[in-house]
């Protein structure tokens, strides 16, 4: 006895663009995004002739460069937090909007000759002094080797959530690329059974 099945319907042409524009925004654009806003970095102290300079690599994607600053005479390292405030529900606070928990939030600007910072890169507020306190010592030393520091904006932002929507993307490309690589062998393979 034989199991009629319908036949599936065909997919248009449009309708597989806009599936595929709808995939690509989540799980390529959106993961970007996500990891753009709370980004890893790396910070290399190096010395070259007595100055010391400074190189920032900042990545998209956990693992991808995006972003190379270099600054050379680096005068000092400056970290910029923004304390964590408990609010307590006062009448002029709810008229603010504010409420509940503001966090805290740190940066390191890279401070060269003049007062304005050359660079600067998102860093959790104890991460961000204990960069300017390495920074501090390898500039005191005369011949202190390159220091490399691996920056995050916030740890469970940065890896948990950024390695999640990575592991995502990588997904995505993977199956992609797979499709486009298996097309001509589908193709070459209805051609014989339309043939046949």
């Amino acid at each position: 006895m034989a199991i009629n099945t319908p036949a599936r319907p065909a997919v248009s042409l449009a309708g597989r663009i806009v599936t595929q524009a709808i995939a690509f925004a989540v799980f390529v654009v959106l993961p970007v995004v996500i990891t753009l806003v709370a980004p890893l970095s790396t910070i290399e102290f190096r010395k070259s002739n007595g100055a010391s300079s400074v190189t920032v690599q900042r990545y998209v994607l956990i693992f991808v460069p995006w972003r190379t600053t270099h600054v050379d005479n680096v005068a000092r390292l400056r970290a910029d937090i923004t304390a964590e405030k408990h609010y307590r529900g006062t009448v002029e606070e709810r008229r603010k909007g504010q409420s509940g928990t503001s966090y805290s939030t740190g940066q390191v600007a890279i401070l060269g000759a003049g007062s304005e910072p050359e660079a600067i890169v998102q860093a959790a507020p104890d991460l961000a002094k204990e960069i300017v306190a390495r920074f501090e010592r390898f500039a005191a030393a005369p011949d202190a080797p390159p220091v490399s520091i691996e920056v995050y904006a916030s740890w469970s932002l940065s890896y948990l959530l950024g390695g999640a929507v990575t592991a995502l993307c990588a997904l995505y490309v993977t199956g992609a690329v797979l499709a486009v690589l298996t097309f001509p062998f589908k193709l070459l393979r209805s051609r014989r059974r339309s043939a046949a």
